[in-house]
C-alpha cells in the first residue's frame, strides 16, 4: 500500500525489528530443533473497554447489506463471488468493547506490538516503549476464488523473478533511461555491471518476496500492484494478526456468525525460517552465520545471527581469497538485506562499499543485486508489455496466468498515455523507482507533474511509471491504534509471501509462504502500516455462490451504473476505460422499457414516480450527509492525534533544551572553579620562585 503522506506515532524501525526478530527466534527453532507448535485462545472478558466508536448511521451503500453480520457472494459477470460485505451496523457496541479489549490485552501477551517513537528509550532497550501494532478488530471478507488465484501465481511470479535476474541485458537495457535519470537506481546498476565484469555468478539464489494486489470493484479482477523483492516485511504480525483473530472468532464468532474455519492458516514467518535455514544449509558450512543488513538504530538479541548496519559491515567486513565474506569475525553464509533498499540507507560512500562488499562474497544475499533490480517498477512495467513475459517462460497457462494479473502499466515515453493521464489524472498513479512507501504521485498532482515534466524537456520523467488505479471495494471497518476503537470506511490489499531458493539446477523451495492483508481508510491514497495509515488484518474466505443468477447480476451491475450516471441521452452505456484488459459493456440505442421487463425489482425501481424518486433522493442526500460527518469527526479524531504526537515532541525538546542548559551552567560553575584553583596554584608557585612569562589565565 506504500506509506502514508502524515505523521504518526509508530516507529518504522521498531515494527521491522520485530519482524526479524521473529525470523531470527523461528531460524534458530530449524537450526536447533523442531519445536511443538502452540495454539492460543482466550474466553470473552466481563470487562467493559471504552471505544470511540459513533452509534450506527443508516446509509445506503454499494455492496448489499448482509444480516446479522454474515458473510456472503454477490454474483458478478463471470460467476465469481465478489466482495462480501459484513454488517458493521448491526453489532452491538457492547460486544465491540468486549473485543476490542481482549483483542489488546492478547495483543500485549502474543507480541503484537511495535515500538513506540514518543517513548524515549523505544527501539533501544528490549520491551521499553512498546505499543499494540494497528490491526482491523475483525478479519477482511475476501473471495475464495481470488485468494486461489493469488496462492497458484505465487511459484510462477518467483520463477519469473529467478529468470529475470539472469537476463543481464534486459535488466540493463530497461533501466538504462531510468540511470539517468534516478541516482539511487544507477549506483545499484553499477554494482550489477561490475559483477559482471568480474563474471560474477550467484549458484545459490535466494529470494523471499511479497506479491501485493488489489481487488477492483468495476471488474471483480484481482490486479497486481508490486512485486518486493527486498526486504518484505511484516510476515512475523502478520501472522500474530491471523492468531488474533481466530482466537477472537473461537469465542465469538457464534454471536457475529463467522466461523473460524474459513480463516486461512498463516504461516509465513516459520516458511520464510525455513528457507533461510535451507540456504544455510545449502551453503554448506556450519561454522557460518546469517546476517541480518539492518538499519542504523536497530537492535535486539543476537540469536544464531549477526545485524549489522551497511556502515558497520563496511567497517568490519572481509573479503577472503576464496571469496567468503567475514564480519566481525564470524563467516557469513546467508545475508538477508532488511534494509538497502532506499537512498536513506545510503548517506555516505561508506554504506555503497558495504553493498559492494556483500555483492562480491560468496555468500547466498537475499536479494542479490539482480534480484532487487528485477523488483523496480520500471521492470514490473517492462514485464507487461506484449511479448515480454514469453522471453522468460515457456508455459503458456503460467503466462496467461500472470497476466491476467497485470494493471495497466506504462512508460512515460508515451505520448498518448501522457494525454490521457493529463485529461483524467485521476484514473492513474505516478510511481518512481522507490521502496517503503510515500513517494507515489496521485491525482491533480499527476497532471501537474506531468505539465510540468513537458514544458521542462528534461528526462526527469524516466524516472517514473505510469499505472492504472485501482479503486477496490469499499466497506466498513473497526479500526483499532493506540488503543483507541474507530469505525471507518475501508480498502483492503492483500500481499501473499513467496519463498524461492535454487542451488543450479536444482530447485529447492518455490512456495507460497501465507500472506499480509492491509486496511486502511477509503479516503487515504497511501496507506504504509508503519507510516501511520493502513491497520493488518486477516481475512475470511467468501465461498463461490451457488448457480449463475444473470438476472442478480445485470440487475447490479445496471442499477450500479445508473447510480454513477454513466447511462447517456442516447442510452449508450458503456463500462469503457483506457486499460488494457478491462471488460466493456455496451448498449446501443436500447428501448429501456425492455431493459426491465424480465427483472421484477428493477421494473419497479424504473416505473417509481417522481415523488417516490425525490424522497429517495432525500434520503440518500441525508445519509451521504451523515456519512461524510461521521469520516470529518474521524480525521479530526486523527488529527488530534497527530497534535498530541507533536506537542509530546516539543514537550521532550524542551525538556532536553532544558537539560543541556542546566549541562552548560554546572560545566561553566565548574570552570569558574578550576580558574581560581589554577590561579592559587600559579601564586603559590611564584613565591616559591617559578617565573614564566606565559599565563594561561587572566
Amino acid at each position: 500500500m506504500g506509506a502514508a503522506h502524515t505523521s504518526c506515532s509508530y516507529c518504522a524501525v521498531s515494527s521491522d525489528i520485530l519482524y526479524s526478530f521473529s525470523i531470527s527466534t523461528a531460524l534458530s527453532s530449524k537450526l536447533v530443533s523442531k519445536s511443538s507448535k502452540t495454539s492460543f485462545g482466550f474466553n470473552p472478558t466481563n470487562q467493559n473497554f471504552q471505544t470511540h466508536i459513533p452509534k450506527p448511521t443508516k446509509i445506503m451503500s454499494q455492496s448489499l447489506p448482509l444480516k446479522s453480520g454474515k458473510v456472503e457472494a454477490v454474483e458478478t459477470q463471470e460467476g465469481i463471488s465478489s466482495t462480501p460485505s459484513l454488517d458493521f451496523h448491526g453489532i452491538d457496541p457492547k460486544l465491540v468493547d468486549k473485543m476490542v479489549y481482549d483483542s489488546l490485552v492478547w495483543s500485549s501477551l502474543h507480541g503484537l506490538v511495535v515500538g513506540d517513537k514518543s517513548i524515549q528509550r523505544s527501539g533501544e532497550v528490549p520491551g521499553v516503549g512498546m505499543v499494540h501494532a494497528p490491526f482491523a478488530l475483525l478479519p477482511i471478507p475476501f473471495p475464495e476464488t481470488h485468494w486461489k488465484q493469488a496462492c497458484e501465481v505465487a511459484p510462477i511470479f518467483n520463477e519469473l523473478v529467478d529468470r529475470v535476474s539472469l537476463d543481464a541485458k534486459f535488466l540493463q537495457d530497461s533501466l538504462s533511461r531510468t540511470k539517468k535519470a534516478d541516482g539511487f537506481t544507477s549506483r545499484l546498476l553499477d554494482i550489477h555491471s561490475k559483477m559482471l565484469e568480474i563474471n560474477k555468478k550467484e549458484e545459490i539464489r535466494l529470494g523471499l518476496h511479497r506479491s501485493d494486489y488489489m481487488l477492483d470493484e468495476q471488474t471483480k479482477l484481482l490486479l497486481q500492484i508490486e512485486m518486493n523483492t527486498i526486504a518484505s516485511s511484516f510476515c512475523g504480525l502478520s501472522c500474530r494478526v491471523s492468531e488474533l483473530h481466530r482466537s477472537l472468532l473461537d469465542s465469538y464468532g457464534e454471536l457475529l456468525q463467522l466461523n473460524s474455519e474459513r480463516l486461512p492458516g498463516n504461516t509465513a514467518v516459520s516458511q520464510f525460517a525455513d528457507a533461510l535455514a535451507k540456504a544455510w544449509t545449502e551453503y554448506n558450512n556450519p561454522r557460518s552465520a546469517v546476517l541480518v543488513v539492518v538499519q542504523v538504530g536497530e537492535h535486539t538479541h543476537n540469536i544464531r545471527s549477526l545485524r549489522k548496519t551497511l556502515g558497520e559491515i563496511d567497517a568490519e567486513g572481509e573479503l577472503q581469497a576464496d571469496g567468503s565474506l567475514i564480519v566481525d569475525g564470524q563467516a557469513i553464509a546467508v545475508i538477508y538485506f532488511r534494509s538497502g533498499y532506499t537512498p536513506n540507507d545510503y548517506p555516505t560512500e561508506s554504506e555503497w562499499r558495504a553493498r559492494l562488499l556483500m555483492e562480491q562474497s560468496s555468500a547466498i544475499k537475499c536479494p542479490s543485486i539482480s534480484y532487487h533490480l528485477a523488483g523496480t517498477k520500471k521492470i514490473q512495467q517492462e514485464l507487461a508489455k506484449p511479448n515480454v513475459l514469453e522471453r522468460f517462460l515457456d508455459n503458456k497457462e503460467d503466462i496467461a496466468k500472470l497476466r491476467k494479473c497485470f494493471a495497466g502499466l506504462w512508460s512515460l515515453d508515451d505520448s498518448d498515455i501522457i494525454s490521457k493521464a493529463i485529461e483524467r489524472p485521476e484514473l492513474f498513479v505516478m510511481k518512481p523507482q522507490r521502496e517503503g512507501g510515500g513517494n507515489n504521485i496521485y491525482g491533480n498532482d499527476v497532471r501537474e507533474a506531468l505539465i510540468r515534466m513537458q514544458k521542462e524537456g528534461t528526462e526527469e520523467d524516466a524516472a517514473y511509471i505510469l499505472m492504472q488505479r485501482i479503486f477496490p471495494t469499499v466497506s466498513s471497518a473497526f479500526l483499532l491504534r493506540d488503543g483507541i476503537c474507530h469505525k471507518d470506511d475501508a480498502v483492503s490489499e492483500l500481499g501473499i509471501f513467496g519463498a524461492y531458493l535454487r542451488n543450479k539446477e536444482k530447485v529447492i523451495i518455490n512456495e507460497q509462504c501465507g500472506y499480509l492483508m492491509r486496511t486502511k481508510i477509503s479516503s487515504s491514497d497511501e496507506g504504509g502500516v508503519a507510516a501511520g495509515f493502513a491497520h493488518k488484518a486477516a481475512m475470511v474466505l467468501a465461498l463461490k455462490g451457488e448457480g449463475n443468477n444473470s438476472s442478480r447480476f445485470m440487475s447490479t451491475v445496471s442499477m450500479s451504473l445508473l447510480s454513477k450516471r454513466f447511462l447517456s441521452d442516447a442510452f449508450r452505456l458503456e463500462l469503457d476505460s483506457v486499460f488494457i484488459g478491462y471488460y466493456r459493456l455496451v448498449l446501443y440505442d436500447y428501448d429501456i422499457s425492455n431493459c426491465a421487463k424480465d427483472d421484477p425489482e428493477l421494473n419497479e425501481e424504473i416505473t417509481k414516480d417522481m415523488t417516490t424518486l425525490t424522497l429517495e433522493e432525500l434520503e440518500l442526500h441525508n445519509a451521504v450527509a451523515s456519512e461524510t460527518l461521521e469520516h470529518t469527526k474521524a480525521l479530526v479524531f486523527y488529527a488530534r492525534i497527530t497534535s498530541s504526537n507533536y506537542q509530546n515532541e516539543a514537550e521532550k525538546c524542551n525538556a532536553g533544551v532544558a537539560t543541556c542548559e542546566e549541562a552548560r551552567e554546572r560545566a561553566e560553575s565548574r570552570l569558574i572553579e578550576e580558574r581560581k584553583l589554577s590561579t592559587l596554584w600559579e601564586e603559590r608557585a611564584r613565591k616559591l620562585g617559578w617565573k614564566d612569562s606565559r599565563r594561561l589565565f587572566s
